[in-house]
């Protein structure tokens, strides 16, 4: 049988897709799993469906409105698997997917393994990578990768983590945007080994009026930085630390642009303790590129910070994975 496997499938008015989901989750070539679907108070008739499904292996816990990442640490507190591992509810996963993420655990004896995904916009397929080639990682070399999002996206909907990692270790339900970046940080520092595989079988399902497409962009920057200043505090004097100040100085001019060009007053007014802190950035010795560039623009020509800015996001290309 192997060993248990604790899926876990936070669900809010889903009533579109978790049958689709949940059944993707249950056709698993790998088939000793638990399935548990956490209603986060559903108005729809997600309830009805989910109970529609007759296999043994579903454990349907309900709980009134308190967001994704309360309903994910209820699915931990109930779990009994071996290894913890989740889904979104509007999202599919491959047949063989854990099959072989639990292949490469096996062979490389490792505490987290993961793979690409598929990218589904509209009906059109965009696979993310898979080039089927596996990295196998040490502690160090992975959160790297994580934090400087070079290799793989900070999800958690793609990864098994061995469910011990958890202990001490929950979401934090403040944070709507990077939640699962600064989860994947503290687990990932705790996990001794990691295994990747660039082969896409999780497929991520993105929709025009989805969560976060719409939330306030204000308020995703702020949840960005403060994910990265936590990230920051803990990587200090880690091999690791270069990108979590990358990563850092990144969320800080992001967090600058949203309150000069759309914040309020109050906004407005930090934008000068920003614009400070930004232009420092020039003294540190482990950044470099595009983020020493935007500090100079902002120390000597200020004034054209917002035209520039403009010409370049719109020939950019964003990496909305990280």
């Amino acid at each position: 049988m192997g060993k248990l496997l604790s899926v876990i499938v936070p669900c809010y008015n889903s009533e579109r897709y978790i049958r689709r989901c949940v059944e993707s989750i249950l056709k698993q070539t790998y088939s000793n799993l638990e399935v548990i679907i956490v209603n986060d108070g559903s108005t729809d008739k997600s309830e009805e469906l989910i109970k529609s499904i007759n296999d043994s292996r579903i454990k349907y816990i309900y709980q009134d409105n308190s967001g994704v990442s309360i309903a994910r640490n209820k699915g931990i507190e109930s779990s009994e698997g071996d290894y913890i591992t989740f889904v979104d509810s509007d999202d599919t996963i491959e047949p063989n997917m854990y099959e072989v993420l639990f292949e490469l655990i096996h062979k490389y004896d490792v505490d987290i393994a993961h793979c690409s995904y598929s990218k589904v916009v509209d009906g059109e397929i965009k696979k993310i990578g898979n080039s089927e080639k596996i990295y196998n990682m040490d502690r160090d070399e992975a959160v790297a990768k994580l934090l400087s999002g070079e290799l793989f996206v900070g999800s958690n909907w793609n990864k098994i983590y061995k469910s011990e990692l958890f202990e001490n270790i929950r979401f934090d339900s403040k944070i709507k945007i990077n939640e699962d970046v600064l989860t994947n940080f503290l687990l990932f520092i705790k996990a001794n080994k990691s295994v990747f595989i660039d082969k896409c079988l999780y497929n991520y399902y993105a929709y025009s009026n989805s969560s976060c497409n719409n939330i306030n962009r204000i308020k995703s920057a702020e949840d960005c930085h403060k994910v990265s200043s936590l990230i920051l505090e803990k990587s200090t004097n880690e091999k690791f630390e270069v990108y979590a100040y990358q990563r850092y100085s990144n969320t800080l001019s992001n967090l600058y642009r949203n309150y000069r060009f759309y914040g309020n007053k109050k906004q407005k007014d930090e934008c000068k303790a920003l614009r400070k802190e930004i232009i420092s950035l020039l003294d540190n010795n482990m950044l470099s590129g595009n983020i020493k560039v935007n500090a100079l623009i902002l120390k000597y020509v200020s004034f054209l910070y917002g035209a520039l800015y403009k010409i370049y996001d719109k020939l950019r290309t964003p990496n909305w994975d990280i």
